[in-house]
């Protein structure tokens, strides 16, 4: 592998982390479990798809405050955006 492509591969990585999308609340409750996860020396709460057990992403709880204090950090590719409606 050349130093390129290894660099390339961390730029893209760091850049992930930068747009990690995060919310503060569940669209719903109905299709997520919660797993505690203790990997990597971390002890967290991971979020899952209640039907097939797909990873979904995590949650912490150091959101803000005022909106329940609660982050939920979801990968990307597991969201389905709609368009935001007007009025």
């Amino acid at each position: 592998m050349t130093k390129y492509v290894q660099w390339r591969r961390r730029k893209r990585c760091a850049l992930l982390v930068r747009g990690w999308p995060s919310f503060h609340k569940p669209k719903s409750e109905d299709g997520i479990e919660y797993v505690e996860d203790n990997t990597y020396g971390m002890k967290r709460v991971e979020v899952k798809c209640k039907k097939c057990g797909a990873h979904l992403g995590h949650v912490f709880d150091d959101g803000p405050r005022e909106n329940g204090g609660k982050r939920y950090c979801i990968n990307s590719v597991c969201l389905d955006l709609e368009k935001q409606k007007d009025g």
